[in-house]
């Protein structure tokens, strides 16, 4: 199939979604999150260390995350527990860190901007960027609970602390038959829910288990205030800054 009949399909496929997607006023969808790294390959750790990320694992499937849609606006973020302890509390904390799920993120879909709150050195930020992700979609489809999904890829490309460019492999799964253009943390822009997406090679996983829509008693959703708002470009300078200037003191 050549690149002009592909985009034609692609077209068709938008427009018959926002038909479907005009229809769908809210929703709320529960994921679990796993981790697809083995407890084999920690077999080369010494006994206390697996022993550790054996907890830490078993810890990261205790995470409950809610995908929220009102009138265009989205959140994503951690469903609250009730933890027995400070400790317990600490460790879920850890658990979180280890999955890259420790931040709450935000979807405009007219403006199509994503944010993401986040505290870093006792601050919260909230960091704003446009759509981001290019999409290339898969032949490819399974069963996702009730749900027939299709595949499609993305590359998640940001900065670390030291100013290094990392890649992260992304794999989708989303369907038709929910066309709203959402997932799991800012992944969106495909023409379908996003029901199951894994992220990175040693994969995180994010799958739905529950699905709800146009509920009567749903709430507008707020973007949270007292923030420092900044683009993304300026948050990775701020990192950097903050970096360099902890290992120049050193």
């Amino acid at each position: 199939m050549n690149i002009k009949r592909k985009h034609i399909i692609f077209l068709l496929f938008i427009l018959i979604g926002f038909k479907g997607f005009s229809q769908i006023k809210n929703a709320k969808i529960s994921y679990k999150v796993k981790i697809n790294t083995t407890i084999d390959s920690l077999s080369n750790l010494s006994p206390e260390r697996e022993k550790l990320f054996k907890m830490i694992f078993n810890e990261i499937n205790t995470i409950n995350m809610e995908l929220i849609y009102f009138d265009g606006i989205s959140v994503f973020k951690e469903i609250p527990q009730i933890f027995i302890s400070k400790k317990q509390e600490s460790f879920h904390k850890l658990a979180k860190t280890v999955a890259r799920n420790s931040d709450i993120f935000y979807t405009n879909l007219g403006a199509n901007t994503s944010s993401v709150y986040r505290n870093f050195e006792g601050i919260n930020f909230l960091i704003s960027s446009d759509f981001i992700y290019k999409w290339e979609l898969i032949n490819e489809k399974k069963l996702v609970g009730d749900f027939e999904c299709y595949k499609a890829l993305t590359i998640y490309t940001y900065k670390d602390r030291k100013g290094n460019l990392k890649k992260v492999p992304i794999v989708a799964w989303y369907t038709s038959k929910l066309p709203i253009p959402l997932g799991p943390k800012n992944y969106v822009g495909l023409p379908g829910l996003i029901l199951e997406l894994e992220e990175g090679d040693n994969a995180i996983v994010f799958y739905a288990t529950k699905i709800q829509l146009n509920l009567k008693d749903m709430q507008e959703i707020n973007f949270p205030k007292d923030v420092k708002s900044v683009t993304q470009e300026e948050f990775d300078k701020i990192t950097k800054i903050s970096y360099n200037g902890f290992f120049n003191m050193n």
